[in-house]
């Protein structure tokens, strides 16, 4: 009797293969994430420092000031990443999943800007209503951003 391994065509596919296949392809979109960070980041922290001289934002108000903001979106974009590698693995349509809840948390975000306005200045120095508002374009531009990198489709 022959083995029936003889009568199989075409590439042998091993355990090993298999599970290589997701690690890459999680290393992959991870490192589309990071790029997406990065921009997402140049993009607030240049609207930032524009903002802040538009507007006359007082210089202690640390919503636009550099660190903060590059920490904000880089950490909110990782995290995002992340978000979208575990609905990736558990759903059956992970990119449009994943733009829901991308725009979802964008538009939430917001919340936190709109809290300030009316805010004193005894509770966050520096803060005007205008840098309240300066900081709502901040809280939207990395879901488009990420979504661009994340689920794209292949051509």
């Amino acid at each position: 009797m022959a083995p029936l391994l003889t009568h199989l065509e075409g590439p042998v596919v091993t355990t090993a293969d298999t599970l290589a296949a997701p690690a890459s392809s999680a290393r992959t979109i991870w490192g589309r994430g990071a790029v997406a960070a990065l921009v997402a980041a140049v993009l607030n922290l240049v609207l930032a420092i524009a903002a802040a001289a538009v507007f006359d934002i007082d210089s202690r108000f640390i919503g636009l000031q550099p660190v903060p903001v590059i920490a904000a979106t880089l950490i909110t974009m990782m995290a995002g990443t992340g978000v979208f590698l575990l609905i990736r693995r558990f759903a059956a349509r992970p990119e449009r999943i994943f733009t829901i809840v991308a725009l979802a948390f964008a538009v939430i975000s917001v919340a936190s800007p709109l809290s300030l306005l009316g805010a004193s200045q005894a509770s966050q120095p520096g803060v005007s209503d205008t840098a309240a508002l300066c900081l709502i374009p901040l809280h939207l531009i990395p879901a488009p951003v990420l979504l661009a990198a994340l689920t794209r489709r292949k051509a």
